[in-house]
């Protein structure tokens, strides 16, 4: 029986209400519509954050925390895997849903995106490949879940809305419109990138960029058997939502690695060389001044890949732990 995306997320969902306190997150009703707030009033937790990353790889992800040393730092860590990783990357993690509606706005990602195929491409994206800014090529949605081979069946639709404020009863039925569910079905968590809750999901997004950057490559995503990676999770700067977006996405561009396992040929023409943070030595707060979905999809990458083949291994970039801390810490040696 086929996979549903949003069926195997919802365990993950429905335990982020049976322990709300400790989770810092709170139970909303705007209208019709049920929203859980996992860190737009709330300033959520990393608990949650783990959570709602697996809610969004439709719980195909393992996600376990550590600490790990950077330089002469040690720093708190996620460490993820994903035995599907089509599926739970491309499928669910994925935040390439540009929400527009009134005066509200808001990134989502999680399986909710499978049943809402027709949704453009974000503007920034459009816009660089009217300029032909891209040397590789761009996916659709609907190209995307062809190139996994999956179609979405559900009634109920689970989505991540990284966003700074509450959506209202018309924004949330815009999107059950576009997903196709009622109002009890429709299942939204709200968190702004800056919360505690964020810094998971979007540091837990380190095997997810890069598979999507081999896939921009010319990968086939099928042939990837499975995915591990690590990245350093940043300071909680509550608030400060554009700071939060440069550290976390430089947690993963300076200090996050991705080892795949491959079919025996997968790599096969592919410019590897490619695979490192397109530009490197810049800052990507600095790169985000246009625009979140200006940035040049090449640099939502990490740091180090290990790519495995049979007996074969090939590994490419490396850790920056300086550029790495001077996001951080806006200083290459933190001081106490």
């Amino acid at each position: 029986m086929p996979i549903s995306l949003n069926a195997t997320a919802a365990p993950y969902y429905r335990a982020l209400l049976e322990n709300p306190e400790p989770l810092r997150v709170m139970e909303v009703r705007i209208g019709k519509f049920t929203i859980v707030d996992a860190g737009v009033r709330t300033v959520g937790s990393h608990e949650a954050g783990k959570l709602v990353s697996q809610m969004c790889a439709s719980g195909m992800l393992d996600l376990v925390f550590g600490l790990s040393n950077y330089g002469s730092v040690n720093l708190p860590s996620v460490h993820v895997h994903s035995d599907m990783p089509a599926l739970s990357f491309l499928g669910g993690t994925y935040g390439d849903w540009e929400i527009e509606f009134g005066d509200f706005r808001a990134i989502g990602s999680g399986p909710a995106r499978a049943l809402a195929l027709n949704r453009a491409l974000p503007k920034g994206v459009r816009e660089n490949l009217e300029k032909k800014a891209y040397s590789y090529r761009i996916y659709s949605p609907a190209e995307i879940y062809s190139l996994i081979g999956h179609r979405e069946t559900s009634d109920e639709a689970f989505l991540l809305l990284e966003t700074s404020r509450y959506p209202d009863e018309k924004a949330l039925s815009w999107i059950s419109g576009q997903v196709g569910v009622e109002p009890d079905n429709l299942h939204v968590v709200i968190a702004r990138t800056s919360s505690m809750t964020m810094s998971v999901r979007l540091a837990s997004s380190v095997a997810e960029t890069g598979l999507h950057k081999l896939v921009l490559l010319g990968l086939d995503p099928k042939k990837v058997k499975a995915a591990y990676g690590s990245a350093p999770l940043p300071p909680t700067v509550f608030g400060d939502d554009d700071r939060a977006n440069g550290m976390a996405n430089d947690a993963i561009r300076y200090g996050g690695s991705a080892y795949y396992e491959l079919e025996e040929g997968a790599l096969e023409g592919l410019n590897v060389g490619l695979l490192p943070p397109t530009h490197l030595e810049v800052d990507f707060y600095s790169l985000m001044k246009s625009g979140f979905y200006s940035v040049d999809l090449g640099d939502f990458s990490a740091a180090q890949f290990t790519l495995a083949t049979g007996r074969s291994v090939l590994t490419v970039g490396r850790i920056r732990e300086d550029l790495l801390l001077a996001s951080f810490f806006g200083s290459k040696r933190p001081m106490l």
